[in-house]
């Protein structure tokens, strides 16, 4: 999409600029652009082009986005099957320019069965099936 549809959009969900993805000495690193506190978020990576950004990615963090940032940074370096996965395909955008960028939004607590709840699952699913073309999220 283009940059002014991606920013009307992530104003209108209230997703924040959160970290750039950057690969440096082979390794992958996130660095923060604006720091959130707390936890329970839910978050977007996306590939940002000459003039072009696409959602690749719709993830949650329970805890710290730092503690989920970590969690990615060990499966990029070969922790998993899916990051390895990942890791090959930021290295390859990444040839070709692309950037890749965290946007996230802190995700309100719902009251449910009298317990206040964070909804960061909800809104998962909820932006997974809103940005269908998040094609590296694996279900």
């Amino acid at each position: 999409m283009n940059p002014t549809t991606f920013t009307q959009l992530m104003r209108h969900y209230q997703f924040q600029s959160a970290a750039e993805i950057v690969l440096s000495a082979d390794r992958f690193q996130f660095i923060d652009t604006q720091p959130l506190s707390g936890c329970g978020f839910v978050y977007l990576w996306v590939e940002v082009g000459s003039d072009d950004f696409t959602i690749v990615y719709v993830g949650k963090a329970g805890n710290t986005l730092k503690q989920r940032y970590r969690e990615h940074r060990n499966g990029l370096h070969g922790g998993s099957g899916s990051g390895r996965k990942n890791a090959a395909l930021f290295k390859a955008g990444m040839a070709n320019g692309k950037r890749y960028f965290v946007y996230a939004r802190k995700s309100p607590e719902v009251i449910l069965h009298d317990q206040c709840v964070p909804s960061e699952v909800l809104e998962e699913l909820a932006f997974m099936q809103k940005f269908k073309g998040a094609l590296w999220n694996r279900t």
